[in-house]
């Protein structure tokens, strides 16, 4: 159970709508175009080191409950690897979601620029920066979609 979940009481005393809280609760559905075929792709590992990192890092999934393990193979089995990262740890995880990507309904979606800060920021206000580590894995799938993000891993 992610974070997020173990704190609905303060999601909805905030005030938090109904939708979202149902997100957090029961996951997000996925808004395919149309349904992907079925699929299993191969991992990109190419040497013991990365081998060693993706261990790890699954491992660690497994016990923070980021994933799970399955008896049966996923619907749709994506590759996964890792690429190279500046910092304290060597490698970042990647699950190349491209097959999938393609029959899912993008929302537009319009971001500001810098341009419109003078009409935002007054004089002496304050902001901050927050980068949150795996944020995406705080978010859950609802169960009847978890099928089309699968990967395989032996270890």
């Amino acid at each position: 159970m992610c974070d997020l979940v173990r704190h609905i009481q303060c999601w909805e005393k905030i005030g938090t709508p109904d939708y979202i809280l149902s997100w957090l609760t029961y996951g997000v559905t996925i808004p395919f175009i149309s349904e992907p075929p079925q699929s299993e792709f191969e991992n990109y590992v190419t040497n013991k080191e990365e081998e060693h990192f993706i261990d790890s890092k699954i491992v660690d999934y497994l016990n923070e409950g980021f994933v799970s393990k399955v008896s049966e193979k996923p619907f749709s089995v994506s590759p996964i690897g890792c690429t190279g990262k500046k910092g304290k740890e060597k490698y970042r995880l990647i699950s190349d979601m491209r097959f999938v990507n393609q029959f899912i309904e993008v929302p537009k979606t319009r971001y500001e620029d810098l341009s419109c800060l003078p009409n935002i920021v007054k004089n002496g206000d304050a902001y901050a920066s927050v980068d949150l580590k795996d944020g995406f894995h705080h978010i859950l799938i609802k169960l009847d979609f978890r099928k089309y993000f699968g990967f395989k891993w032996i270890y």
